[in-house]
């Protein structure tokens, strides 16, 4: 149902305990931002490491993408072009290199190659069309909204949705993260309307 351009959800959000697989859970697989400072490496190693065209990112956990060196991380050091970010996000996939193992993910692009350390998920939903009902995320690529595709971890309290559009989505782990706003919005556009008759009862 549709209500002044918003869809009105009715979200069943399960809380998936330590047991449940493919959903991340705190300190398994992730790259906590407040240890970034000191996982960067000398810039000898970059050097060395841009002569055989490797190069290093950071995806934090609204989504962005950083080189990892760069520092501070904000809104005005991440990676902001919409072609790049697509092709980059479109060839994530595990890093199946043999190299750099302490980078969970890469994309390769011809001859270079990119290793990733996401904070959580690799793929992360950044907003809502509500005229299409479709994420947008990961420089203009879309998916549907399910409300029945929500699981709240019960390690770190972050909400997140199936994967299923991207082309490595089993291999990623079939979960994106939501950002935190996002998560909000959605919290609110489903109370706003929990308990009318017509819809069932919001779970966030």
């Amino acid at each position: 149902m549709w209500r002044g351009g918003k869809c009105c959800l009715a979200l069943r959000v399960p809380r998936l305990g330590r047991s449940r697989a493919g959903l991340p859970r705190a300190g398994l697989g992730t790259w906590q931002e407040d240890e970034q400072r000191q996982q960067i490496k000398s810039q000898d190693f970059y050097d060395r490491e841009a002569e055989q065209r490797r190069y290093f990112y950071h995806i934090d956990l609204q989504g962005r993408l950083f080189i990892e060196d760069v520092m501070p991380k904000n809104v005005a050091t991440c990676l902001k072009s919409d072609k790049f970010l697509s092709f980059f996000f479109s060839r994530l996939r595990p890093n199946t290199s043999g190299i750099h193992r302490d980078y969970p993910l890469m994309s390769p692009c011809g001859k270079e190659m990119n290793f990733i350390k996401p904070a959580d998920t690799g793929i992360v939903f950044n907003e809502v069309d509500w005229s299409t009902r479709e994420f947008v995320f990961s420089g203009g690529a879309r998916q549907t909204l399910d409300p029945s595709a929500f699981s709240m971890s019960s390690d770190n309290g972050r909400l997140y949705h199936r994967l299923s559009s991207h082309r490595f989505a089993e291999a990623l782990g079939g979960w994106a993260l939501l950002r935190s706003s996002l998560a909000l919005e959605l919290s609110e556009t489903a109370m706003r309307f929990q308990g009318r008759p017509s819809h069932r009862r919001a779970l966030l």
